[in-house]
């Protein structure tokens, strides 16, 4: 059974290679985001170095693999793991329906899954469902909320919101609060450090 999931999440990952690689080239917000991940990984800052309209949290999870070897085809591999615990958290939550879910978020053109924060917020979203499917801690899911604030904060803000009015419960939207400031405070302090240094 583990020999077949493990084949599985295999050909996956090459699946979602495959289609980054072949499509994912053609699309300047792909180049644009590995850009953007090569210059944290040059040094470089956002809004001290270079200019951008969104919340840089993609860009730098992305750079972390680059820091082991910056190429584009690294920047791909990344993202292919990305698309695979996408895959994986759908699946725990709609079960045997994944693979029609999941054709219907590719079609038509994959645009779904190529490399971009958009692709994060939805990620970070989806596994906001699986959380709160599942009653997992207000902890959690409040440091998951953080970080989709800091992946696009147009869509992370009114999520925010709508899951702390959600609970009908203050004490835990006290603490969902609370532990969604931890990740936006030490982007800050990262920030603040950097900028001055």
């Amino acid at each position: 059974m583990k020999k077949k999931i493990i084949i599985k999440y295999i050909l996956l990952f090459i699946f979602f290679f495959v289609i980054l690689l072949l499509f994912g080239q053609n699309n300047t917000d792909n180049i644009w985001n590995y850009g953007v991940s090569h210059a944290l990984r040059m040094g470089e800052l956002p809004y001290r170095d270079y200019n951008s309209i969104t919340t840089p949290l993609y860009q730098f999870i992305m750079s972390i693999g680059l820091f082991i070897y910056d190429s584009y085809l690294t920047f791909i591999i990344e993202q292919a793991i990305f698309c695979l615990f996408l895959y994986y958290t759908i699946e725990k939550l709609v079960g045997k329906n994944i693979l029609f879910v999941f054709s219907i978020l590719l079609f038509p053109i994959f645009t779904f899954i190529f490399p971009n924060y958009n692709f994060l917020v939805i990620l970070l979203f989806f596994y906001l469902l699986y959380l709160e499917k599942n009653n997992k801690s207000d902890s959690l899911i409040g440091i998951v909320l953080g970080l989709l604030v800091l992946s696009k904060h147009t869509v992370g803000g009114v999520v925010l919101i709508f899951s702390l009015f959600a609970t009908k419960d203050i004490k835990r939207s006290f603490k969902r609060l609370l532990f969604s400031l931890i990740p936006m405070i030490l982007t800050l302090l990262i920030f603040n450090i950097f900028i001055n240094y």
